[in-house]
């Protein structure tokens, strides 16, 4: 089975600008930070992730 990088996709997505949304969400007793992208799609990420994805938004930001 291939290996799909969803963090990777994610992040390229984000410096492209096609985040348009974020918010957290607890659920089953975990907290996610959710990625809202332009198209409509939600990615779950988990607590451990975040500080990796807080800098791409942060340095996606600067960009635009």
């Amino acid at each position: 089975m291939p290996y799909f990088n969803y963090h990777g996709r994610n992040k390229k997505l984000i410096k492209e600008g096609q985040l348009s949304d974020y918010f957290y969400e607890d659920k089953e007793g975990k907290r996610f930070l959710v990625l809202v992208f332009k198209d409509g799609r939600r990615f779950p990420v988990k607590e451990d992730r975040w500080i990796e994805y807080y800098k791409v938004i942060k340095d996606s930001a600067k960009e635009y």
